[in-house]
Formats: C-alpha cells, sequence, structure tokens
C-alpha cells in the first residue's frame, strides 16, 4: 500500500521526479510550486523526531524476534532510510526550486521505500507488529500527503508512533511543528512519576507553558514557585529547569524550544541532568522577580478576548532568554476578527489557536482551525488569518529572534 496523495500533493510532487527524470530541469517549475513544496516539506519535517525517529526504534525492536534473514534485510534497510528522513532535517528549506526538487522530493521518495520494505517485511512473516508499525506511519504521514500544504498538529490529539524519549530525562516528547530555528512540542507526564527532571541546555532556550487544571512545582534556577493555573516561563540558557506534577493525574507540559545554532531539536541532544537538589530550591511566588518574567498565561488569554479591537501583545520579549550565538524566544497572544490579519512575516513563525475558530490562508491554500490546532508559518510566504463564528478568535504566536533592542 502507497502514500495515499491529495490531487494538489500528486502535481506538486510530480514534477519534481520530471525534473530529476530530465537532468534537474527547473524551468517548468513556478512560484506556486515553491509554496507548496516549502509547506509540505515543513509537514514532514515536523516528524523527525516524530514518526521517522518512532519508527525506526519500533523496528530495531522487531529486528531481533525476526527468524527471516529475508524479512531482516527489509528491516535493515527500512532503518536505513528512517535515518536518511531524519537527517533531512538538517538542511534548510529554502524559498526557491529547491525545497521542490531535494527537500520534498527526497522526503516522498524515501518515504515510499520505508513502505514497499515495510509490505515486503510483512508478507515474509504476517507479522502483526510490523503491520501496525506500517499503518501507523501511513496514519501520520497521510495526514500531510493528502492534504493541500498546511499542516495541523493539535495538542489534544497524540498520534500513535510518534514520540520520543529523552535519554538524559526519561520523559516523552511530541513533537507538533518544527520551524527553522524553534519547535513547539508537547511533554507527556505520567500520574506516578516526578515530572520534568531538572536539567538544562548548553545552547538552546525554552518558554514552558502550564494550562488548567495542574498542580505542581516549576523550577528556575535556584528558584522554585507553587503553580496551579495557567502560565509561561521563560528559561534561558544554562538555566536549571524543571515541573514537579503534584495533580494526582497525567500531565502535558507544552514547551517551545529555540536555538540558532542547532535548529528546533537541539533539546533531544543537548540536555545536561542537573545534580541541583529540588528540595533546596527558595520557594518564591510565581510573579515574582526571580522567576524571569514568568506570566499567568490564562489571565493573558482572557484578557486578550475583551480587546475591542484586533490587536498583537508582546507576553515574554525576547530579550528574557537572548544570548547572542542562541537567539531568544518571544511569546505573544493575538486577538483576531471577521477580517483578514496578514501573518506574512520574514521569518518562520508558529501559531496555536486558543480559543475560536479560524480560517487560515498560506499562498493559495486554506484549512479551518480550533483550539489546540497549532500551525507553522514559513518566511516569506503571503499568509493570513481570520475569525469564523462568533466566538473570541484568541492564538499565541512564537518566534525566535536573532538580535533583541
Amino acid at each position: 500500500m502507497g502514500l495515499a496523495k491529495s490531487e494538489i500533493y500528486r502535481g506538486t510532487i510530480e514534477k519534481a521526479y520530471w525534473s530529476h527524470r530530465h537532468n534537474r530541469n527547473v524551468f517548468h517549475i513556478n512560484e506556486s510550486d515553491t509554496v507548496l513544496a516549502r509547506l509540505f516539506a515543513y509537514g514532514y519535517r515536523s516528524h523527525t523526531i516524530g514518526t521517522f525517529s518512532a519508527t525506526r526504534t519500533a523496528l530495531q525492536a522487531q529486528l531481533s524476534n525476526s527468524g527471516s534473514s529475508r524479512c531482516s534485510d527489509c528491516l535493515d534497510r527500512v532503518t536505513m532510510l528512517l535515518q536518511q528522513l531524519e537527517t533531512l532535517a538538517v538542511a534548510s528549506v529554502p524559498s526557491d526550486f529547491r525545497a521542490l526538487i531535494f527537500n520534498l522530493y527526497y522526503y516522498d521518495l524515501w518515504i515510499g521505500q520505508v513502505l514497499d520494505q515495510l509490505e515486503a517485511a510483512y508478507m515474509v512473516g504476517s507479522d502483526r507488529a510490523i503491520e501496525y508499525i506500517k499503518d501507523c506511519f501511513l496514519t501520520n504521514l497521510q495526514a500531510i500527503s493528502t492534504g493541500n500544504g498546511i499542516y495541523i498538529a493539535s495538542s489534544a490529539h497524540v498520534p500513535e508512533l510518534a514520540s520520543f524519549v529523552v535519554p538524559n530525562l526519561n520523559i516523552v516528547i511530541v513533537p507538533l511543528i518544527y520551524g527553522d530555528h524553534h519547535s513547539w512540542n508537547l511533554a507527556l507526564l505520567n500520574a506516578g512519576g516526578y515530572g520534568v527532571p531538572l536539567h538544562r541546555h548548553w545552547k538552546g532556550v525554552e518558554i514552558h507553558l502550564g494550562y488548567s487544571p495542574l498542580k505542581g512545582r516549576t523550577f528556575l534556577g535556584p528558584y522554585r514557585a507553587e503553580v496551579n493555573e495557567g502560565y509561561a516561563m521563560p528559561i534561558p540558557p544554562m538555566t536549571d529547569h524543571g515541573f514537579q506534577n503534584l495533580s494526582g493525574h497525567e500531565h502535558t507540559v507544552p514547551f517551545i524550544f529555540g536555538s540558532l545554532i542547532m535548529g528546533g531539536w537541539g533539546i533531544f541532544f543537548d540536555v545536561d541532568p542537573s545534580s541541583r537538589d529540588p528540595s533546596a530550591a527558595k520557594l518564591v511566588g510565581m510573579g515574582a522577580e526571580e522567576m524571569n518574567g514568568t506570566i499567568f498565561l490564562e489571565r493573558a488569554i482572557r484578557d486578550a478576548s475583551t480587546w475591542e479591537k484586533a490587536g498583537r501583545q508582546v507576553l515574554i520579549p525576547a530579550a528574557r532568554t537572548y544570548s547572542p550565538e542562541v537567539g531568544g524566544l518571544e511569546l505573544a497572544v493575538l486577538r483576531v476578527q471577521s477580517n483578514e490579519l496578514p501573518l506574512t512575516a520574514g521569518q518562520y513563525r508558529i501559531i496555536s489557536v486558543q480559543t475560536g475558530r479560524a480560517k487560515i490562508r498560506l499562498g493559495d491554500s486554506e484549512a479551518e482551525l480550533k483550539a489546540c490546532d497549532h500551525v507553522g508559518i514559513p518566511a516569506d510566504i503571503p499568509a493570513s488569518i481570520r475569525r469564523v463564528g462568533d466566538e473570541d478568535l484568541v492564538i499565541l504566536e512564537s518566534l525566535l529572534q536573532s538580535e533583541v533592542p
């Protein structure tokens, strides 16, 4: 079973294959093709440590159980292909024809080869585990290939075989959107575990987010604060941080990671566990100066819904996490009304719908969004958003600034 493809996707990728059959001729590729190629490529890129990594990990476990050398050969080839797909995230997504004949072309080519080898491995032994892995792989990636280029990731739905375990912390991470230099992710915390152990990043910055219902402690440097309502906490490089889950139930910690040096996934090899004793952290209020400008996020979202006009307000300025080599994360809240609000910018941005419903336009493509939906907006692609229905539309927007005033 191959990858199902929408007419828009098929028409775009066929131009890439034609180019490769004709000595990389690119004169048939227009601006619209490039925009679509960039959107589809960024969609696949968000599965770097999601579907691609999780599938490879699951198959490596199957390799030791395979009783057939032919099946093992197929799984070996799949593992190599998945490593290549993960490595594609290192390459930038350019704003010209290369996004189509390089980035999207190799995503599509290698995904197709992965499916062929998984099917061959299943045909050898009719192994239900391999069939399950193949089905999850298809389901996750067809959310991209059957669309119009706008990839929507929801924090309310965690797909199967699309997460990553951070080795040094042993916590499960679900990637949502992976941009040029920053990403939006979820940390999944179980009811009985500690939460997020204290750690630091050498060359990365973060913003931790919290939504009700929650009960716990958040740590920043030598300080801790009790949390029982929504918050957003900015974390500079080389600063110990973590979260203790005291709710008695499973809890999700959304977080934004950024780094000009490492890209959006730097967190997964730039994690240094801290030896600091959490119980020694000094208790301060959530809004205390020691918490580096931590804000009450849900209050800010409610306040934005009362604005008389559409607008944008910076909640956490980039200066809170900034360093010259890493950059600084900026978090803003936007209120959007029924008339279109332009979102075109010179750098990659990620938006997260907090309340209401929206229609977003990227290039010539449109999609409807609802609460908990996340979308990446690549640099310089024509973009706008407007409210649908009567409910207040409030969104969060993140970007990584390379300079601050």
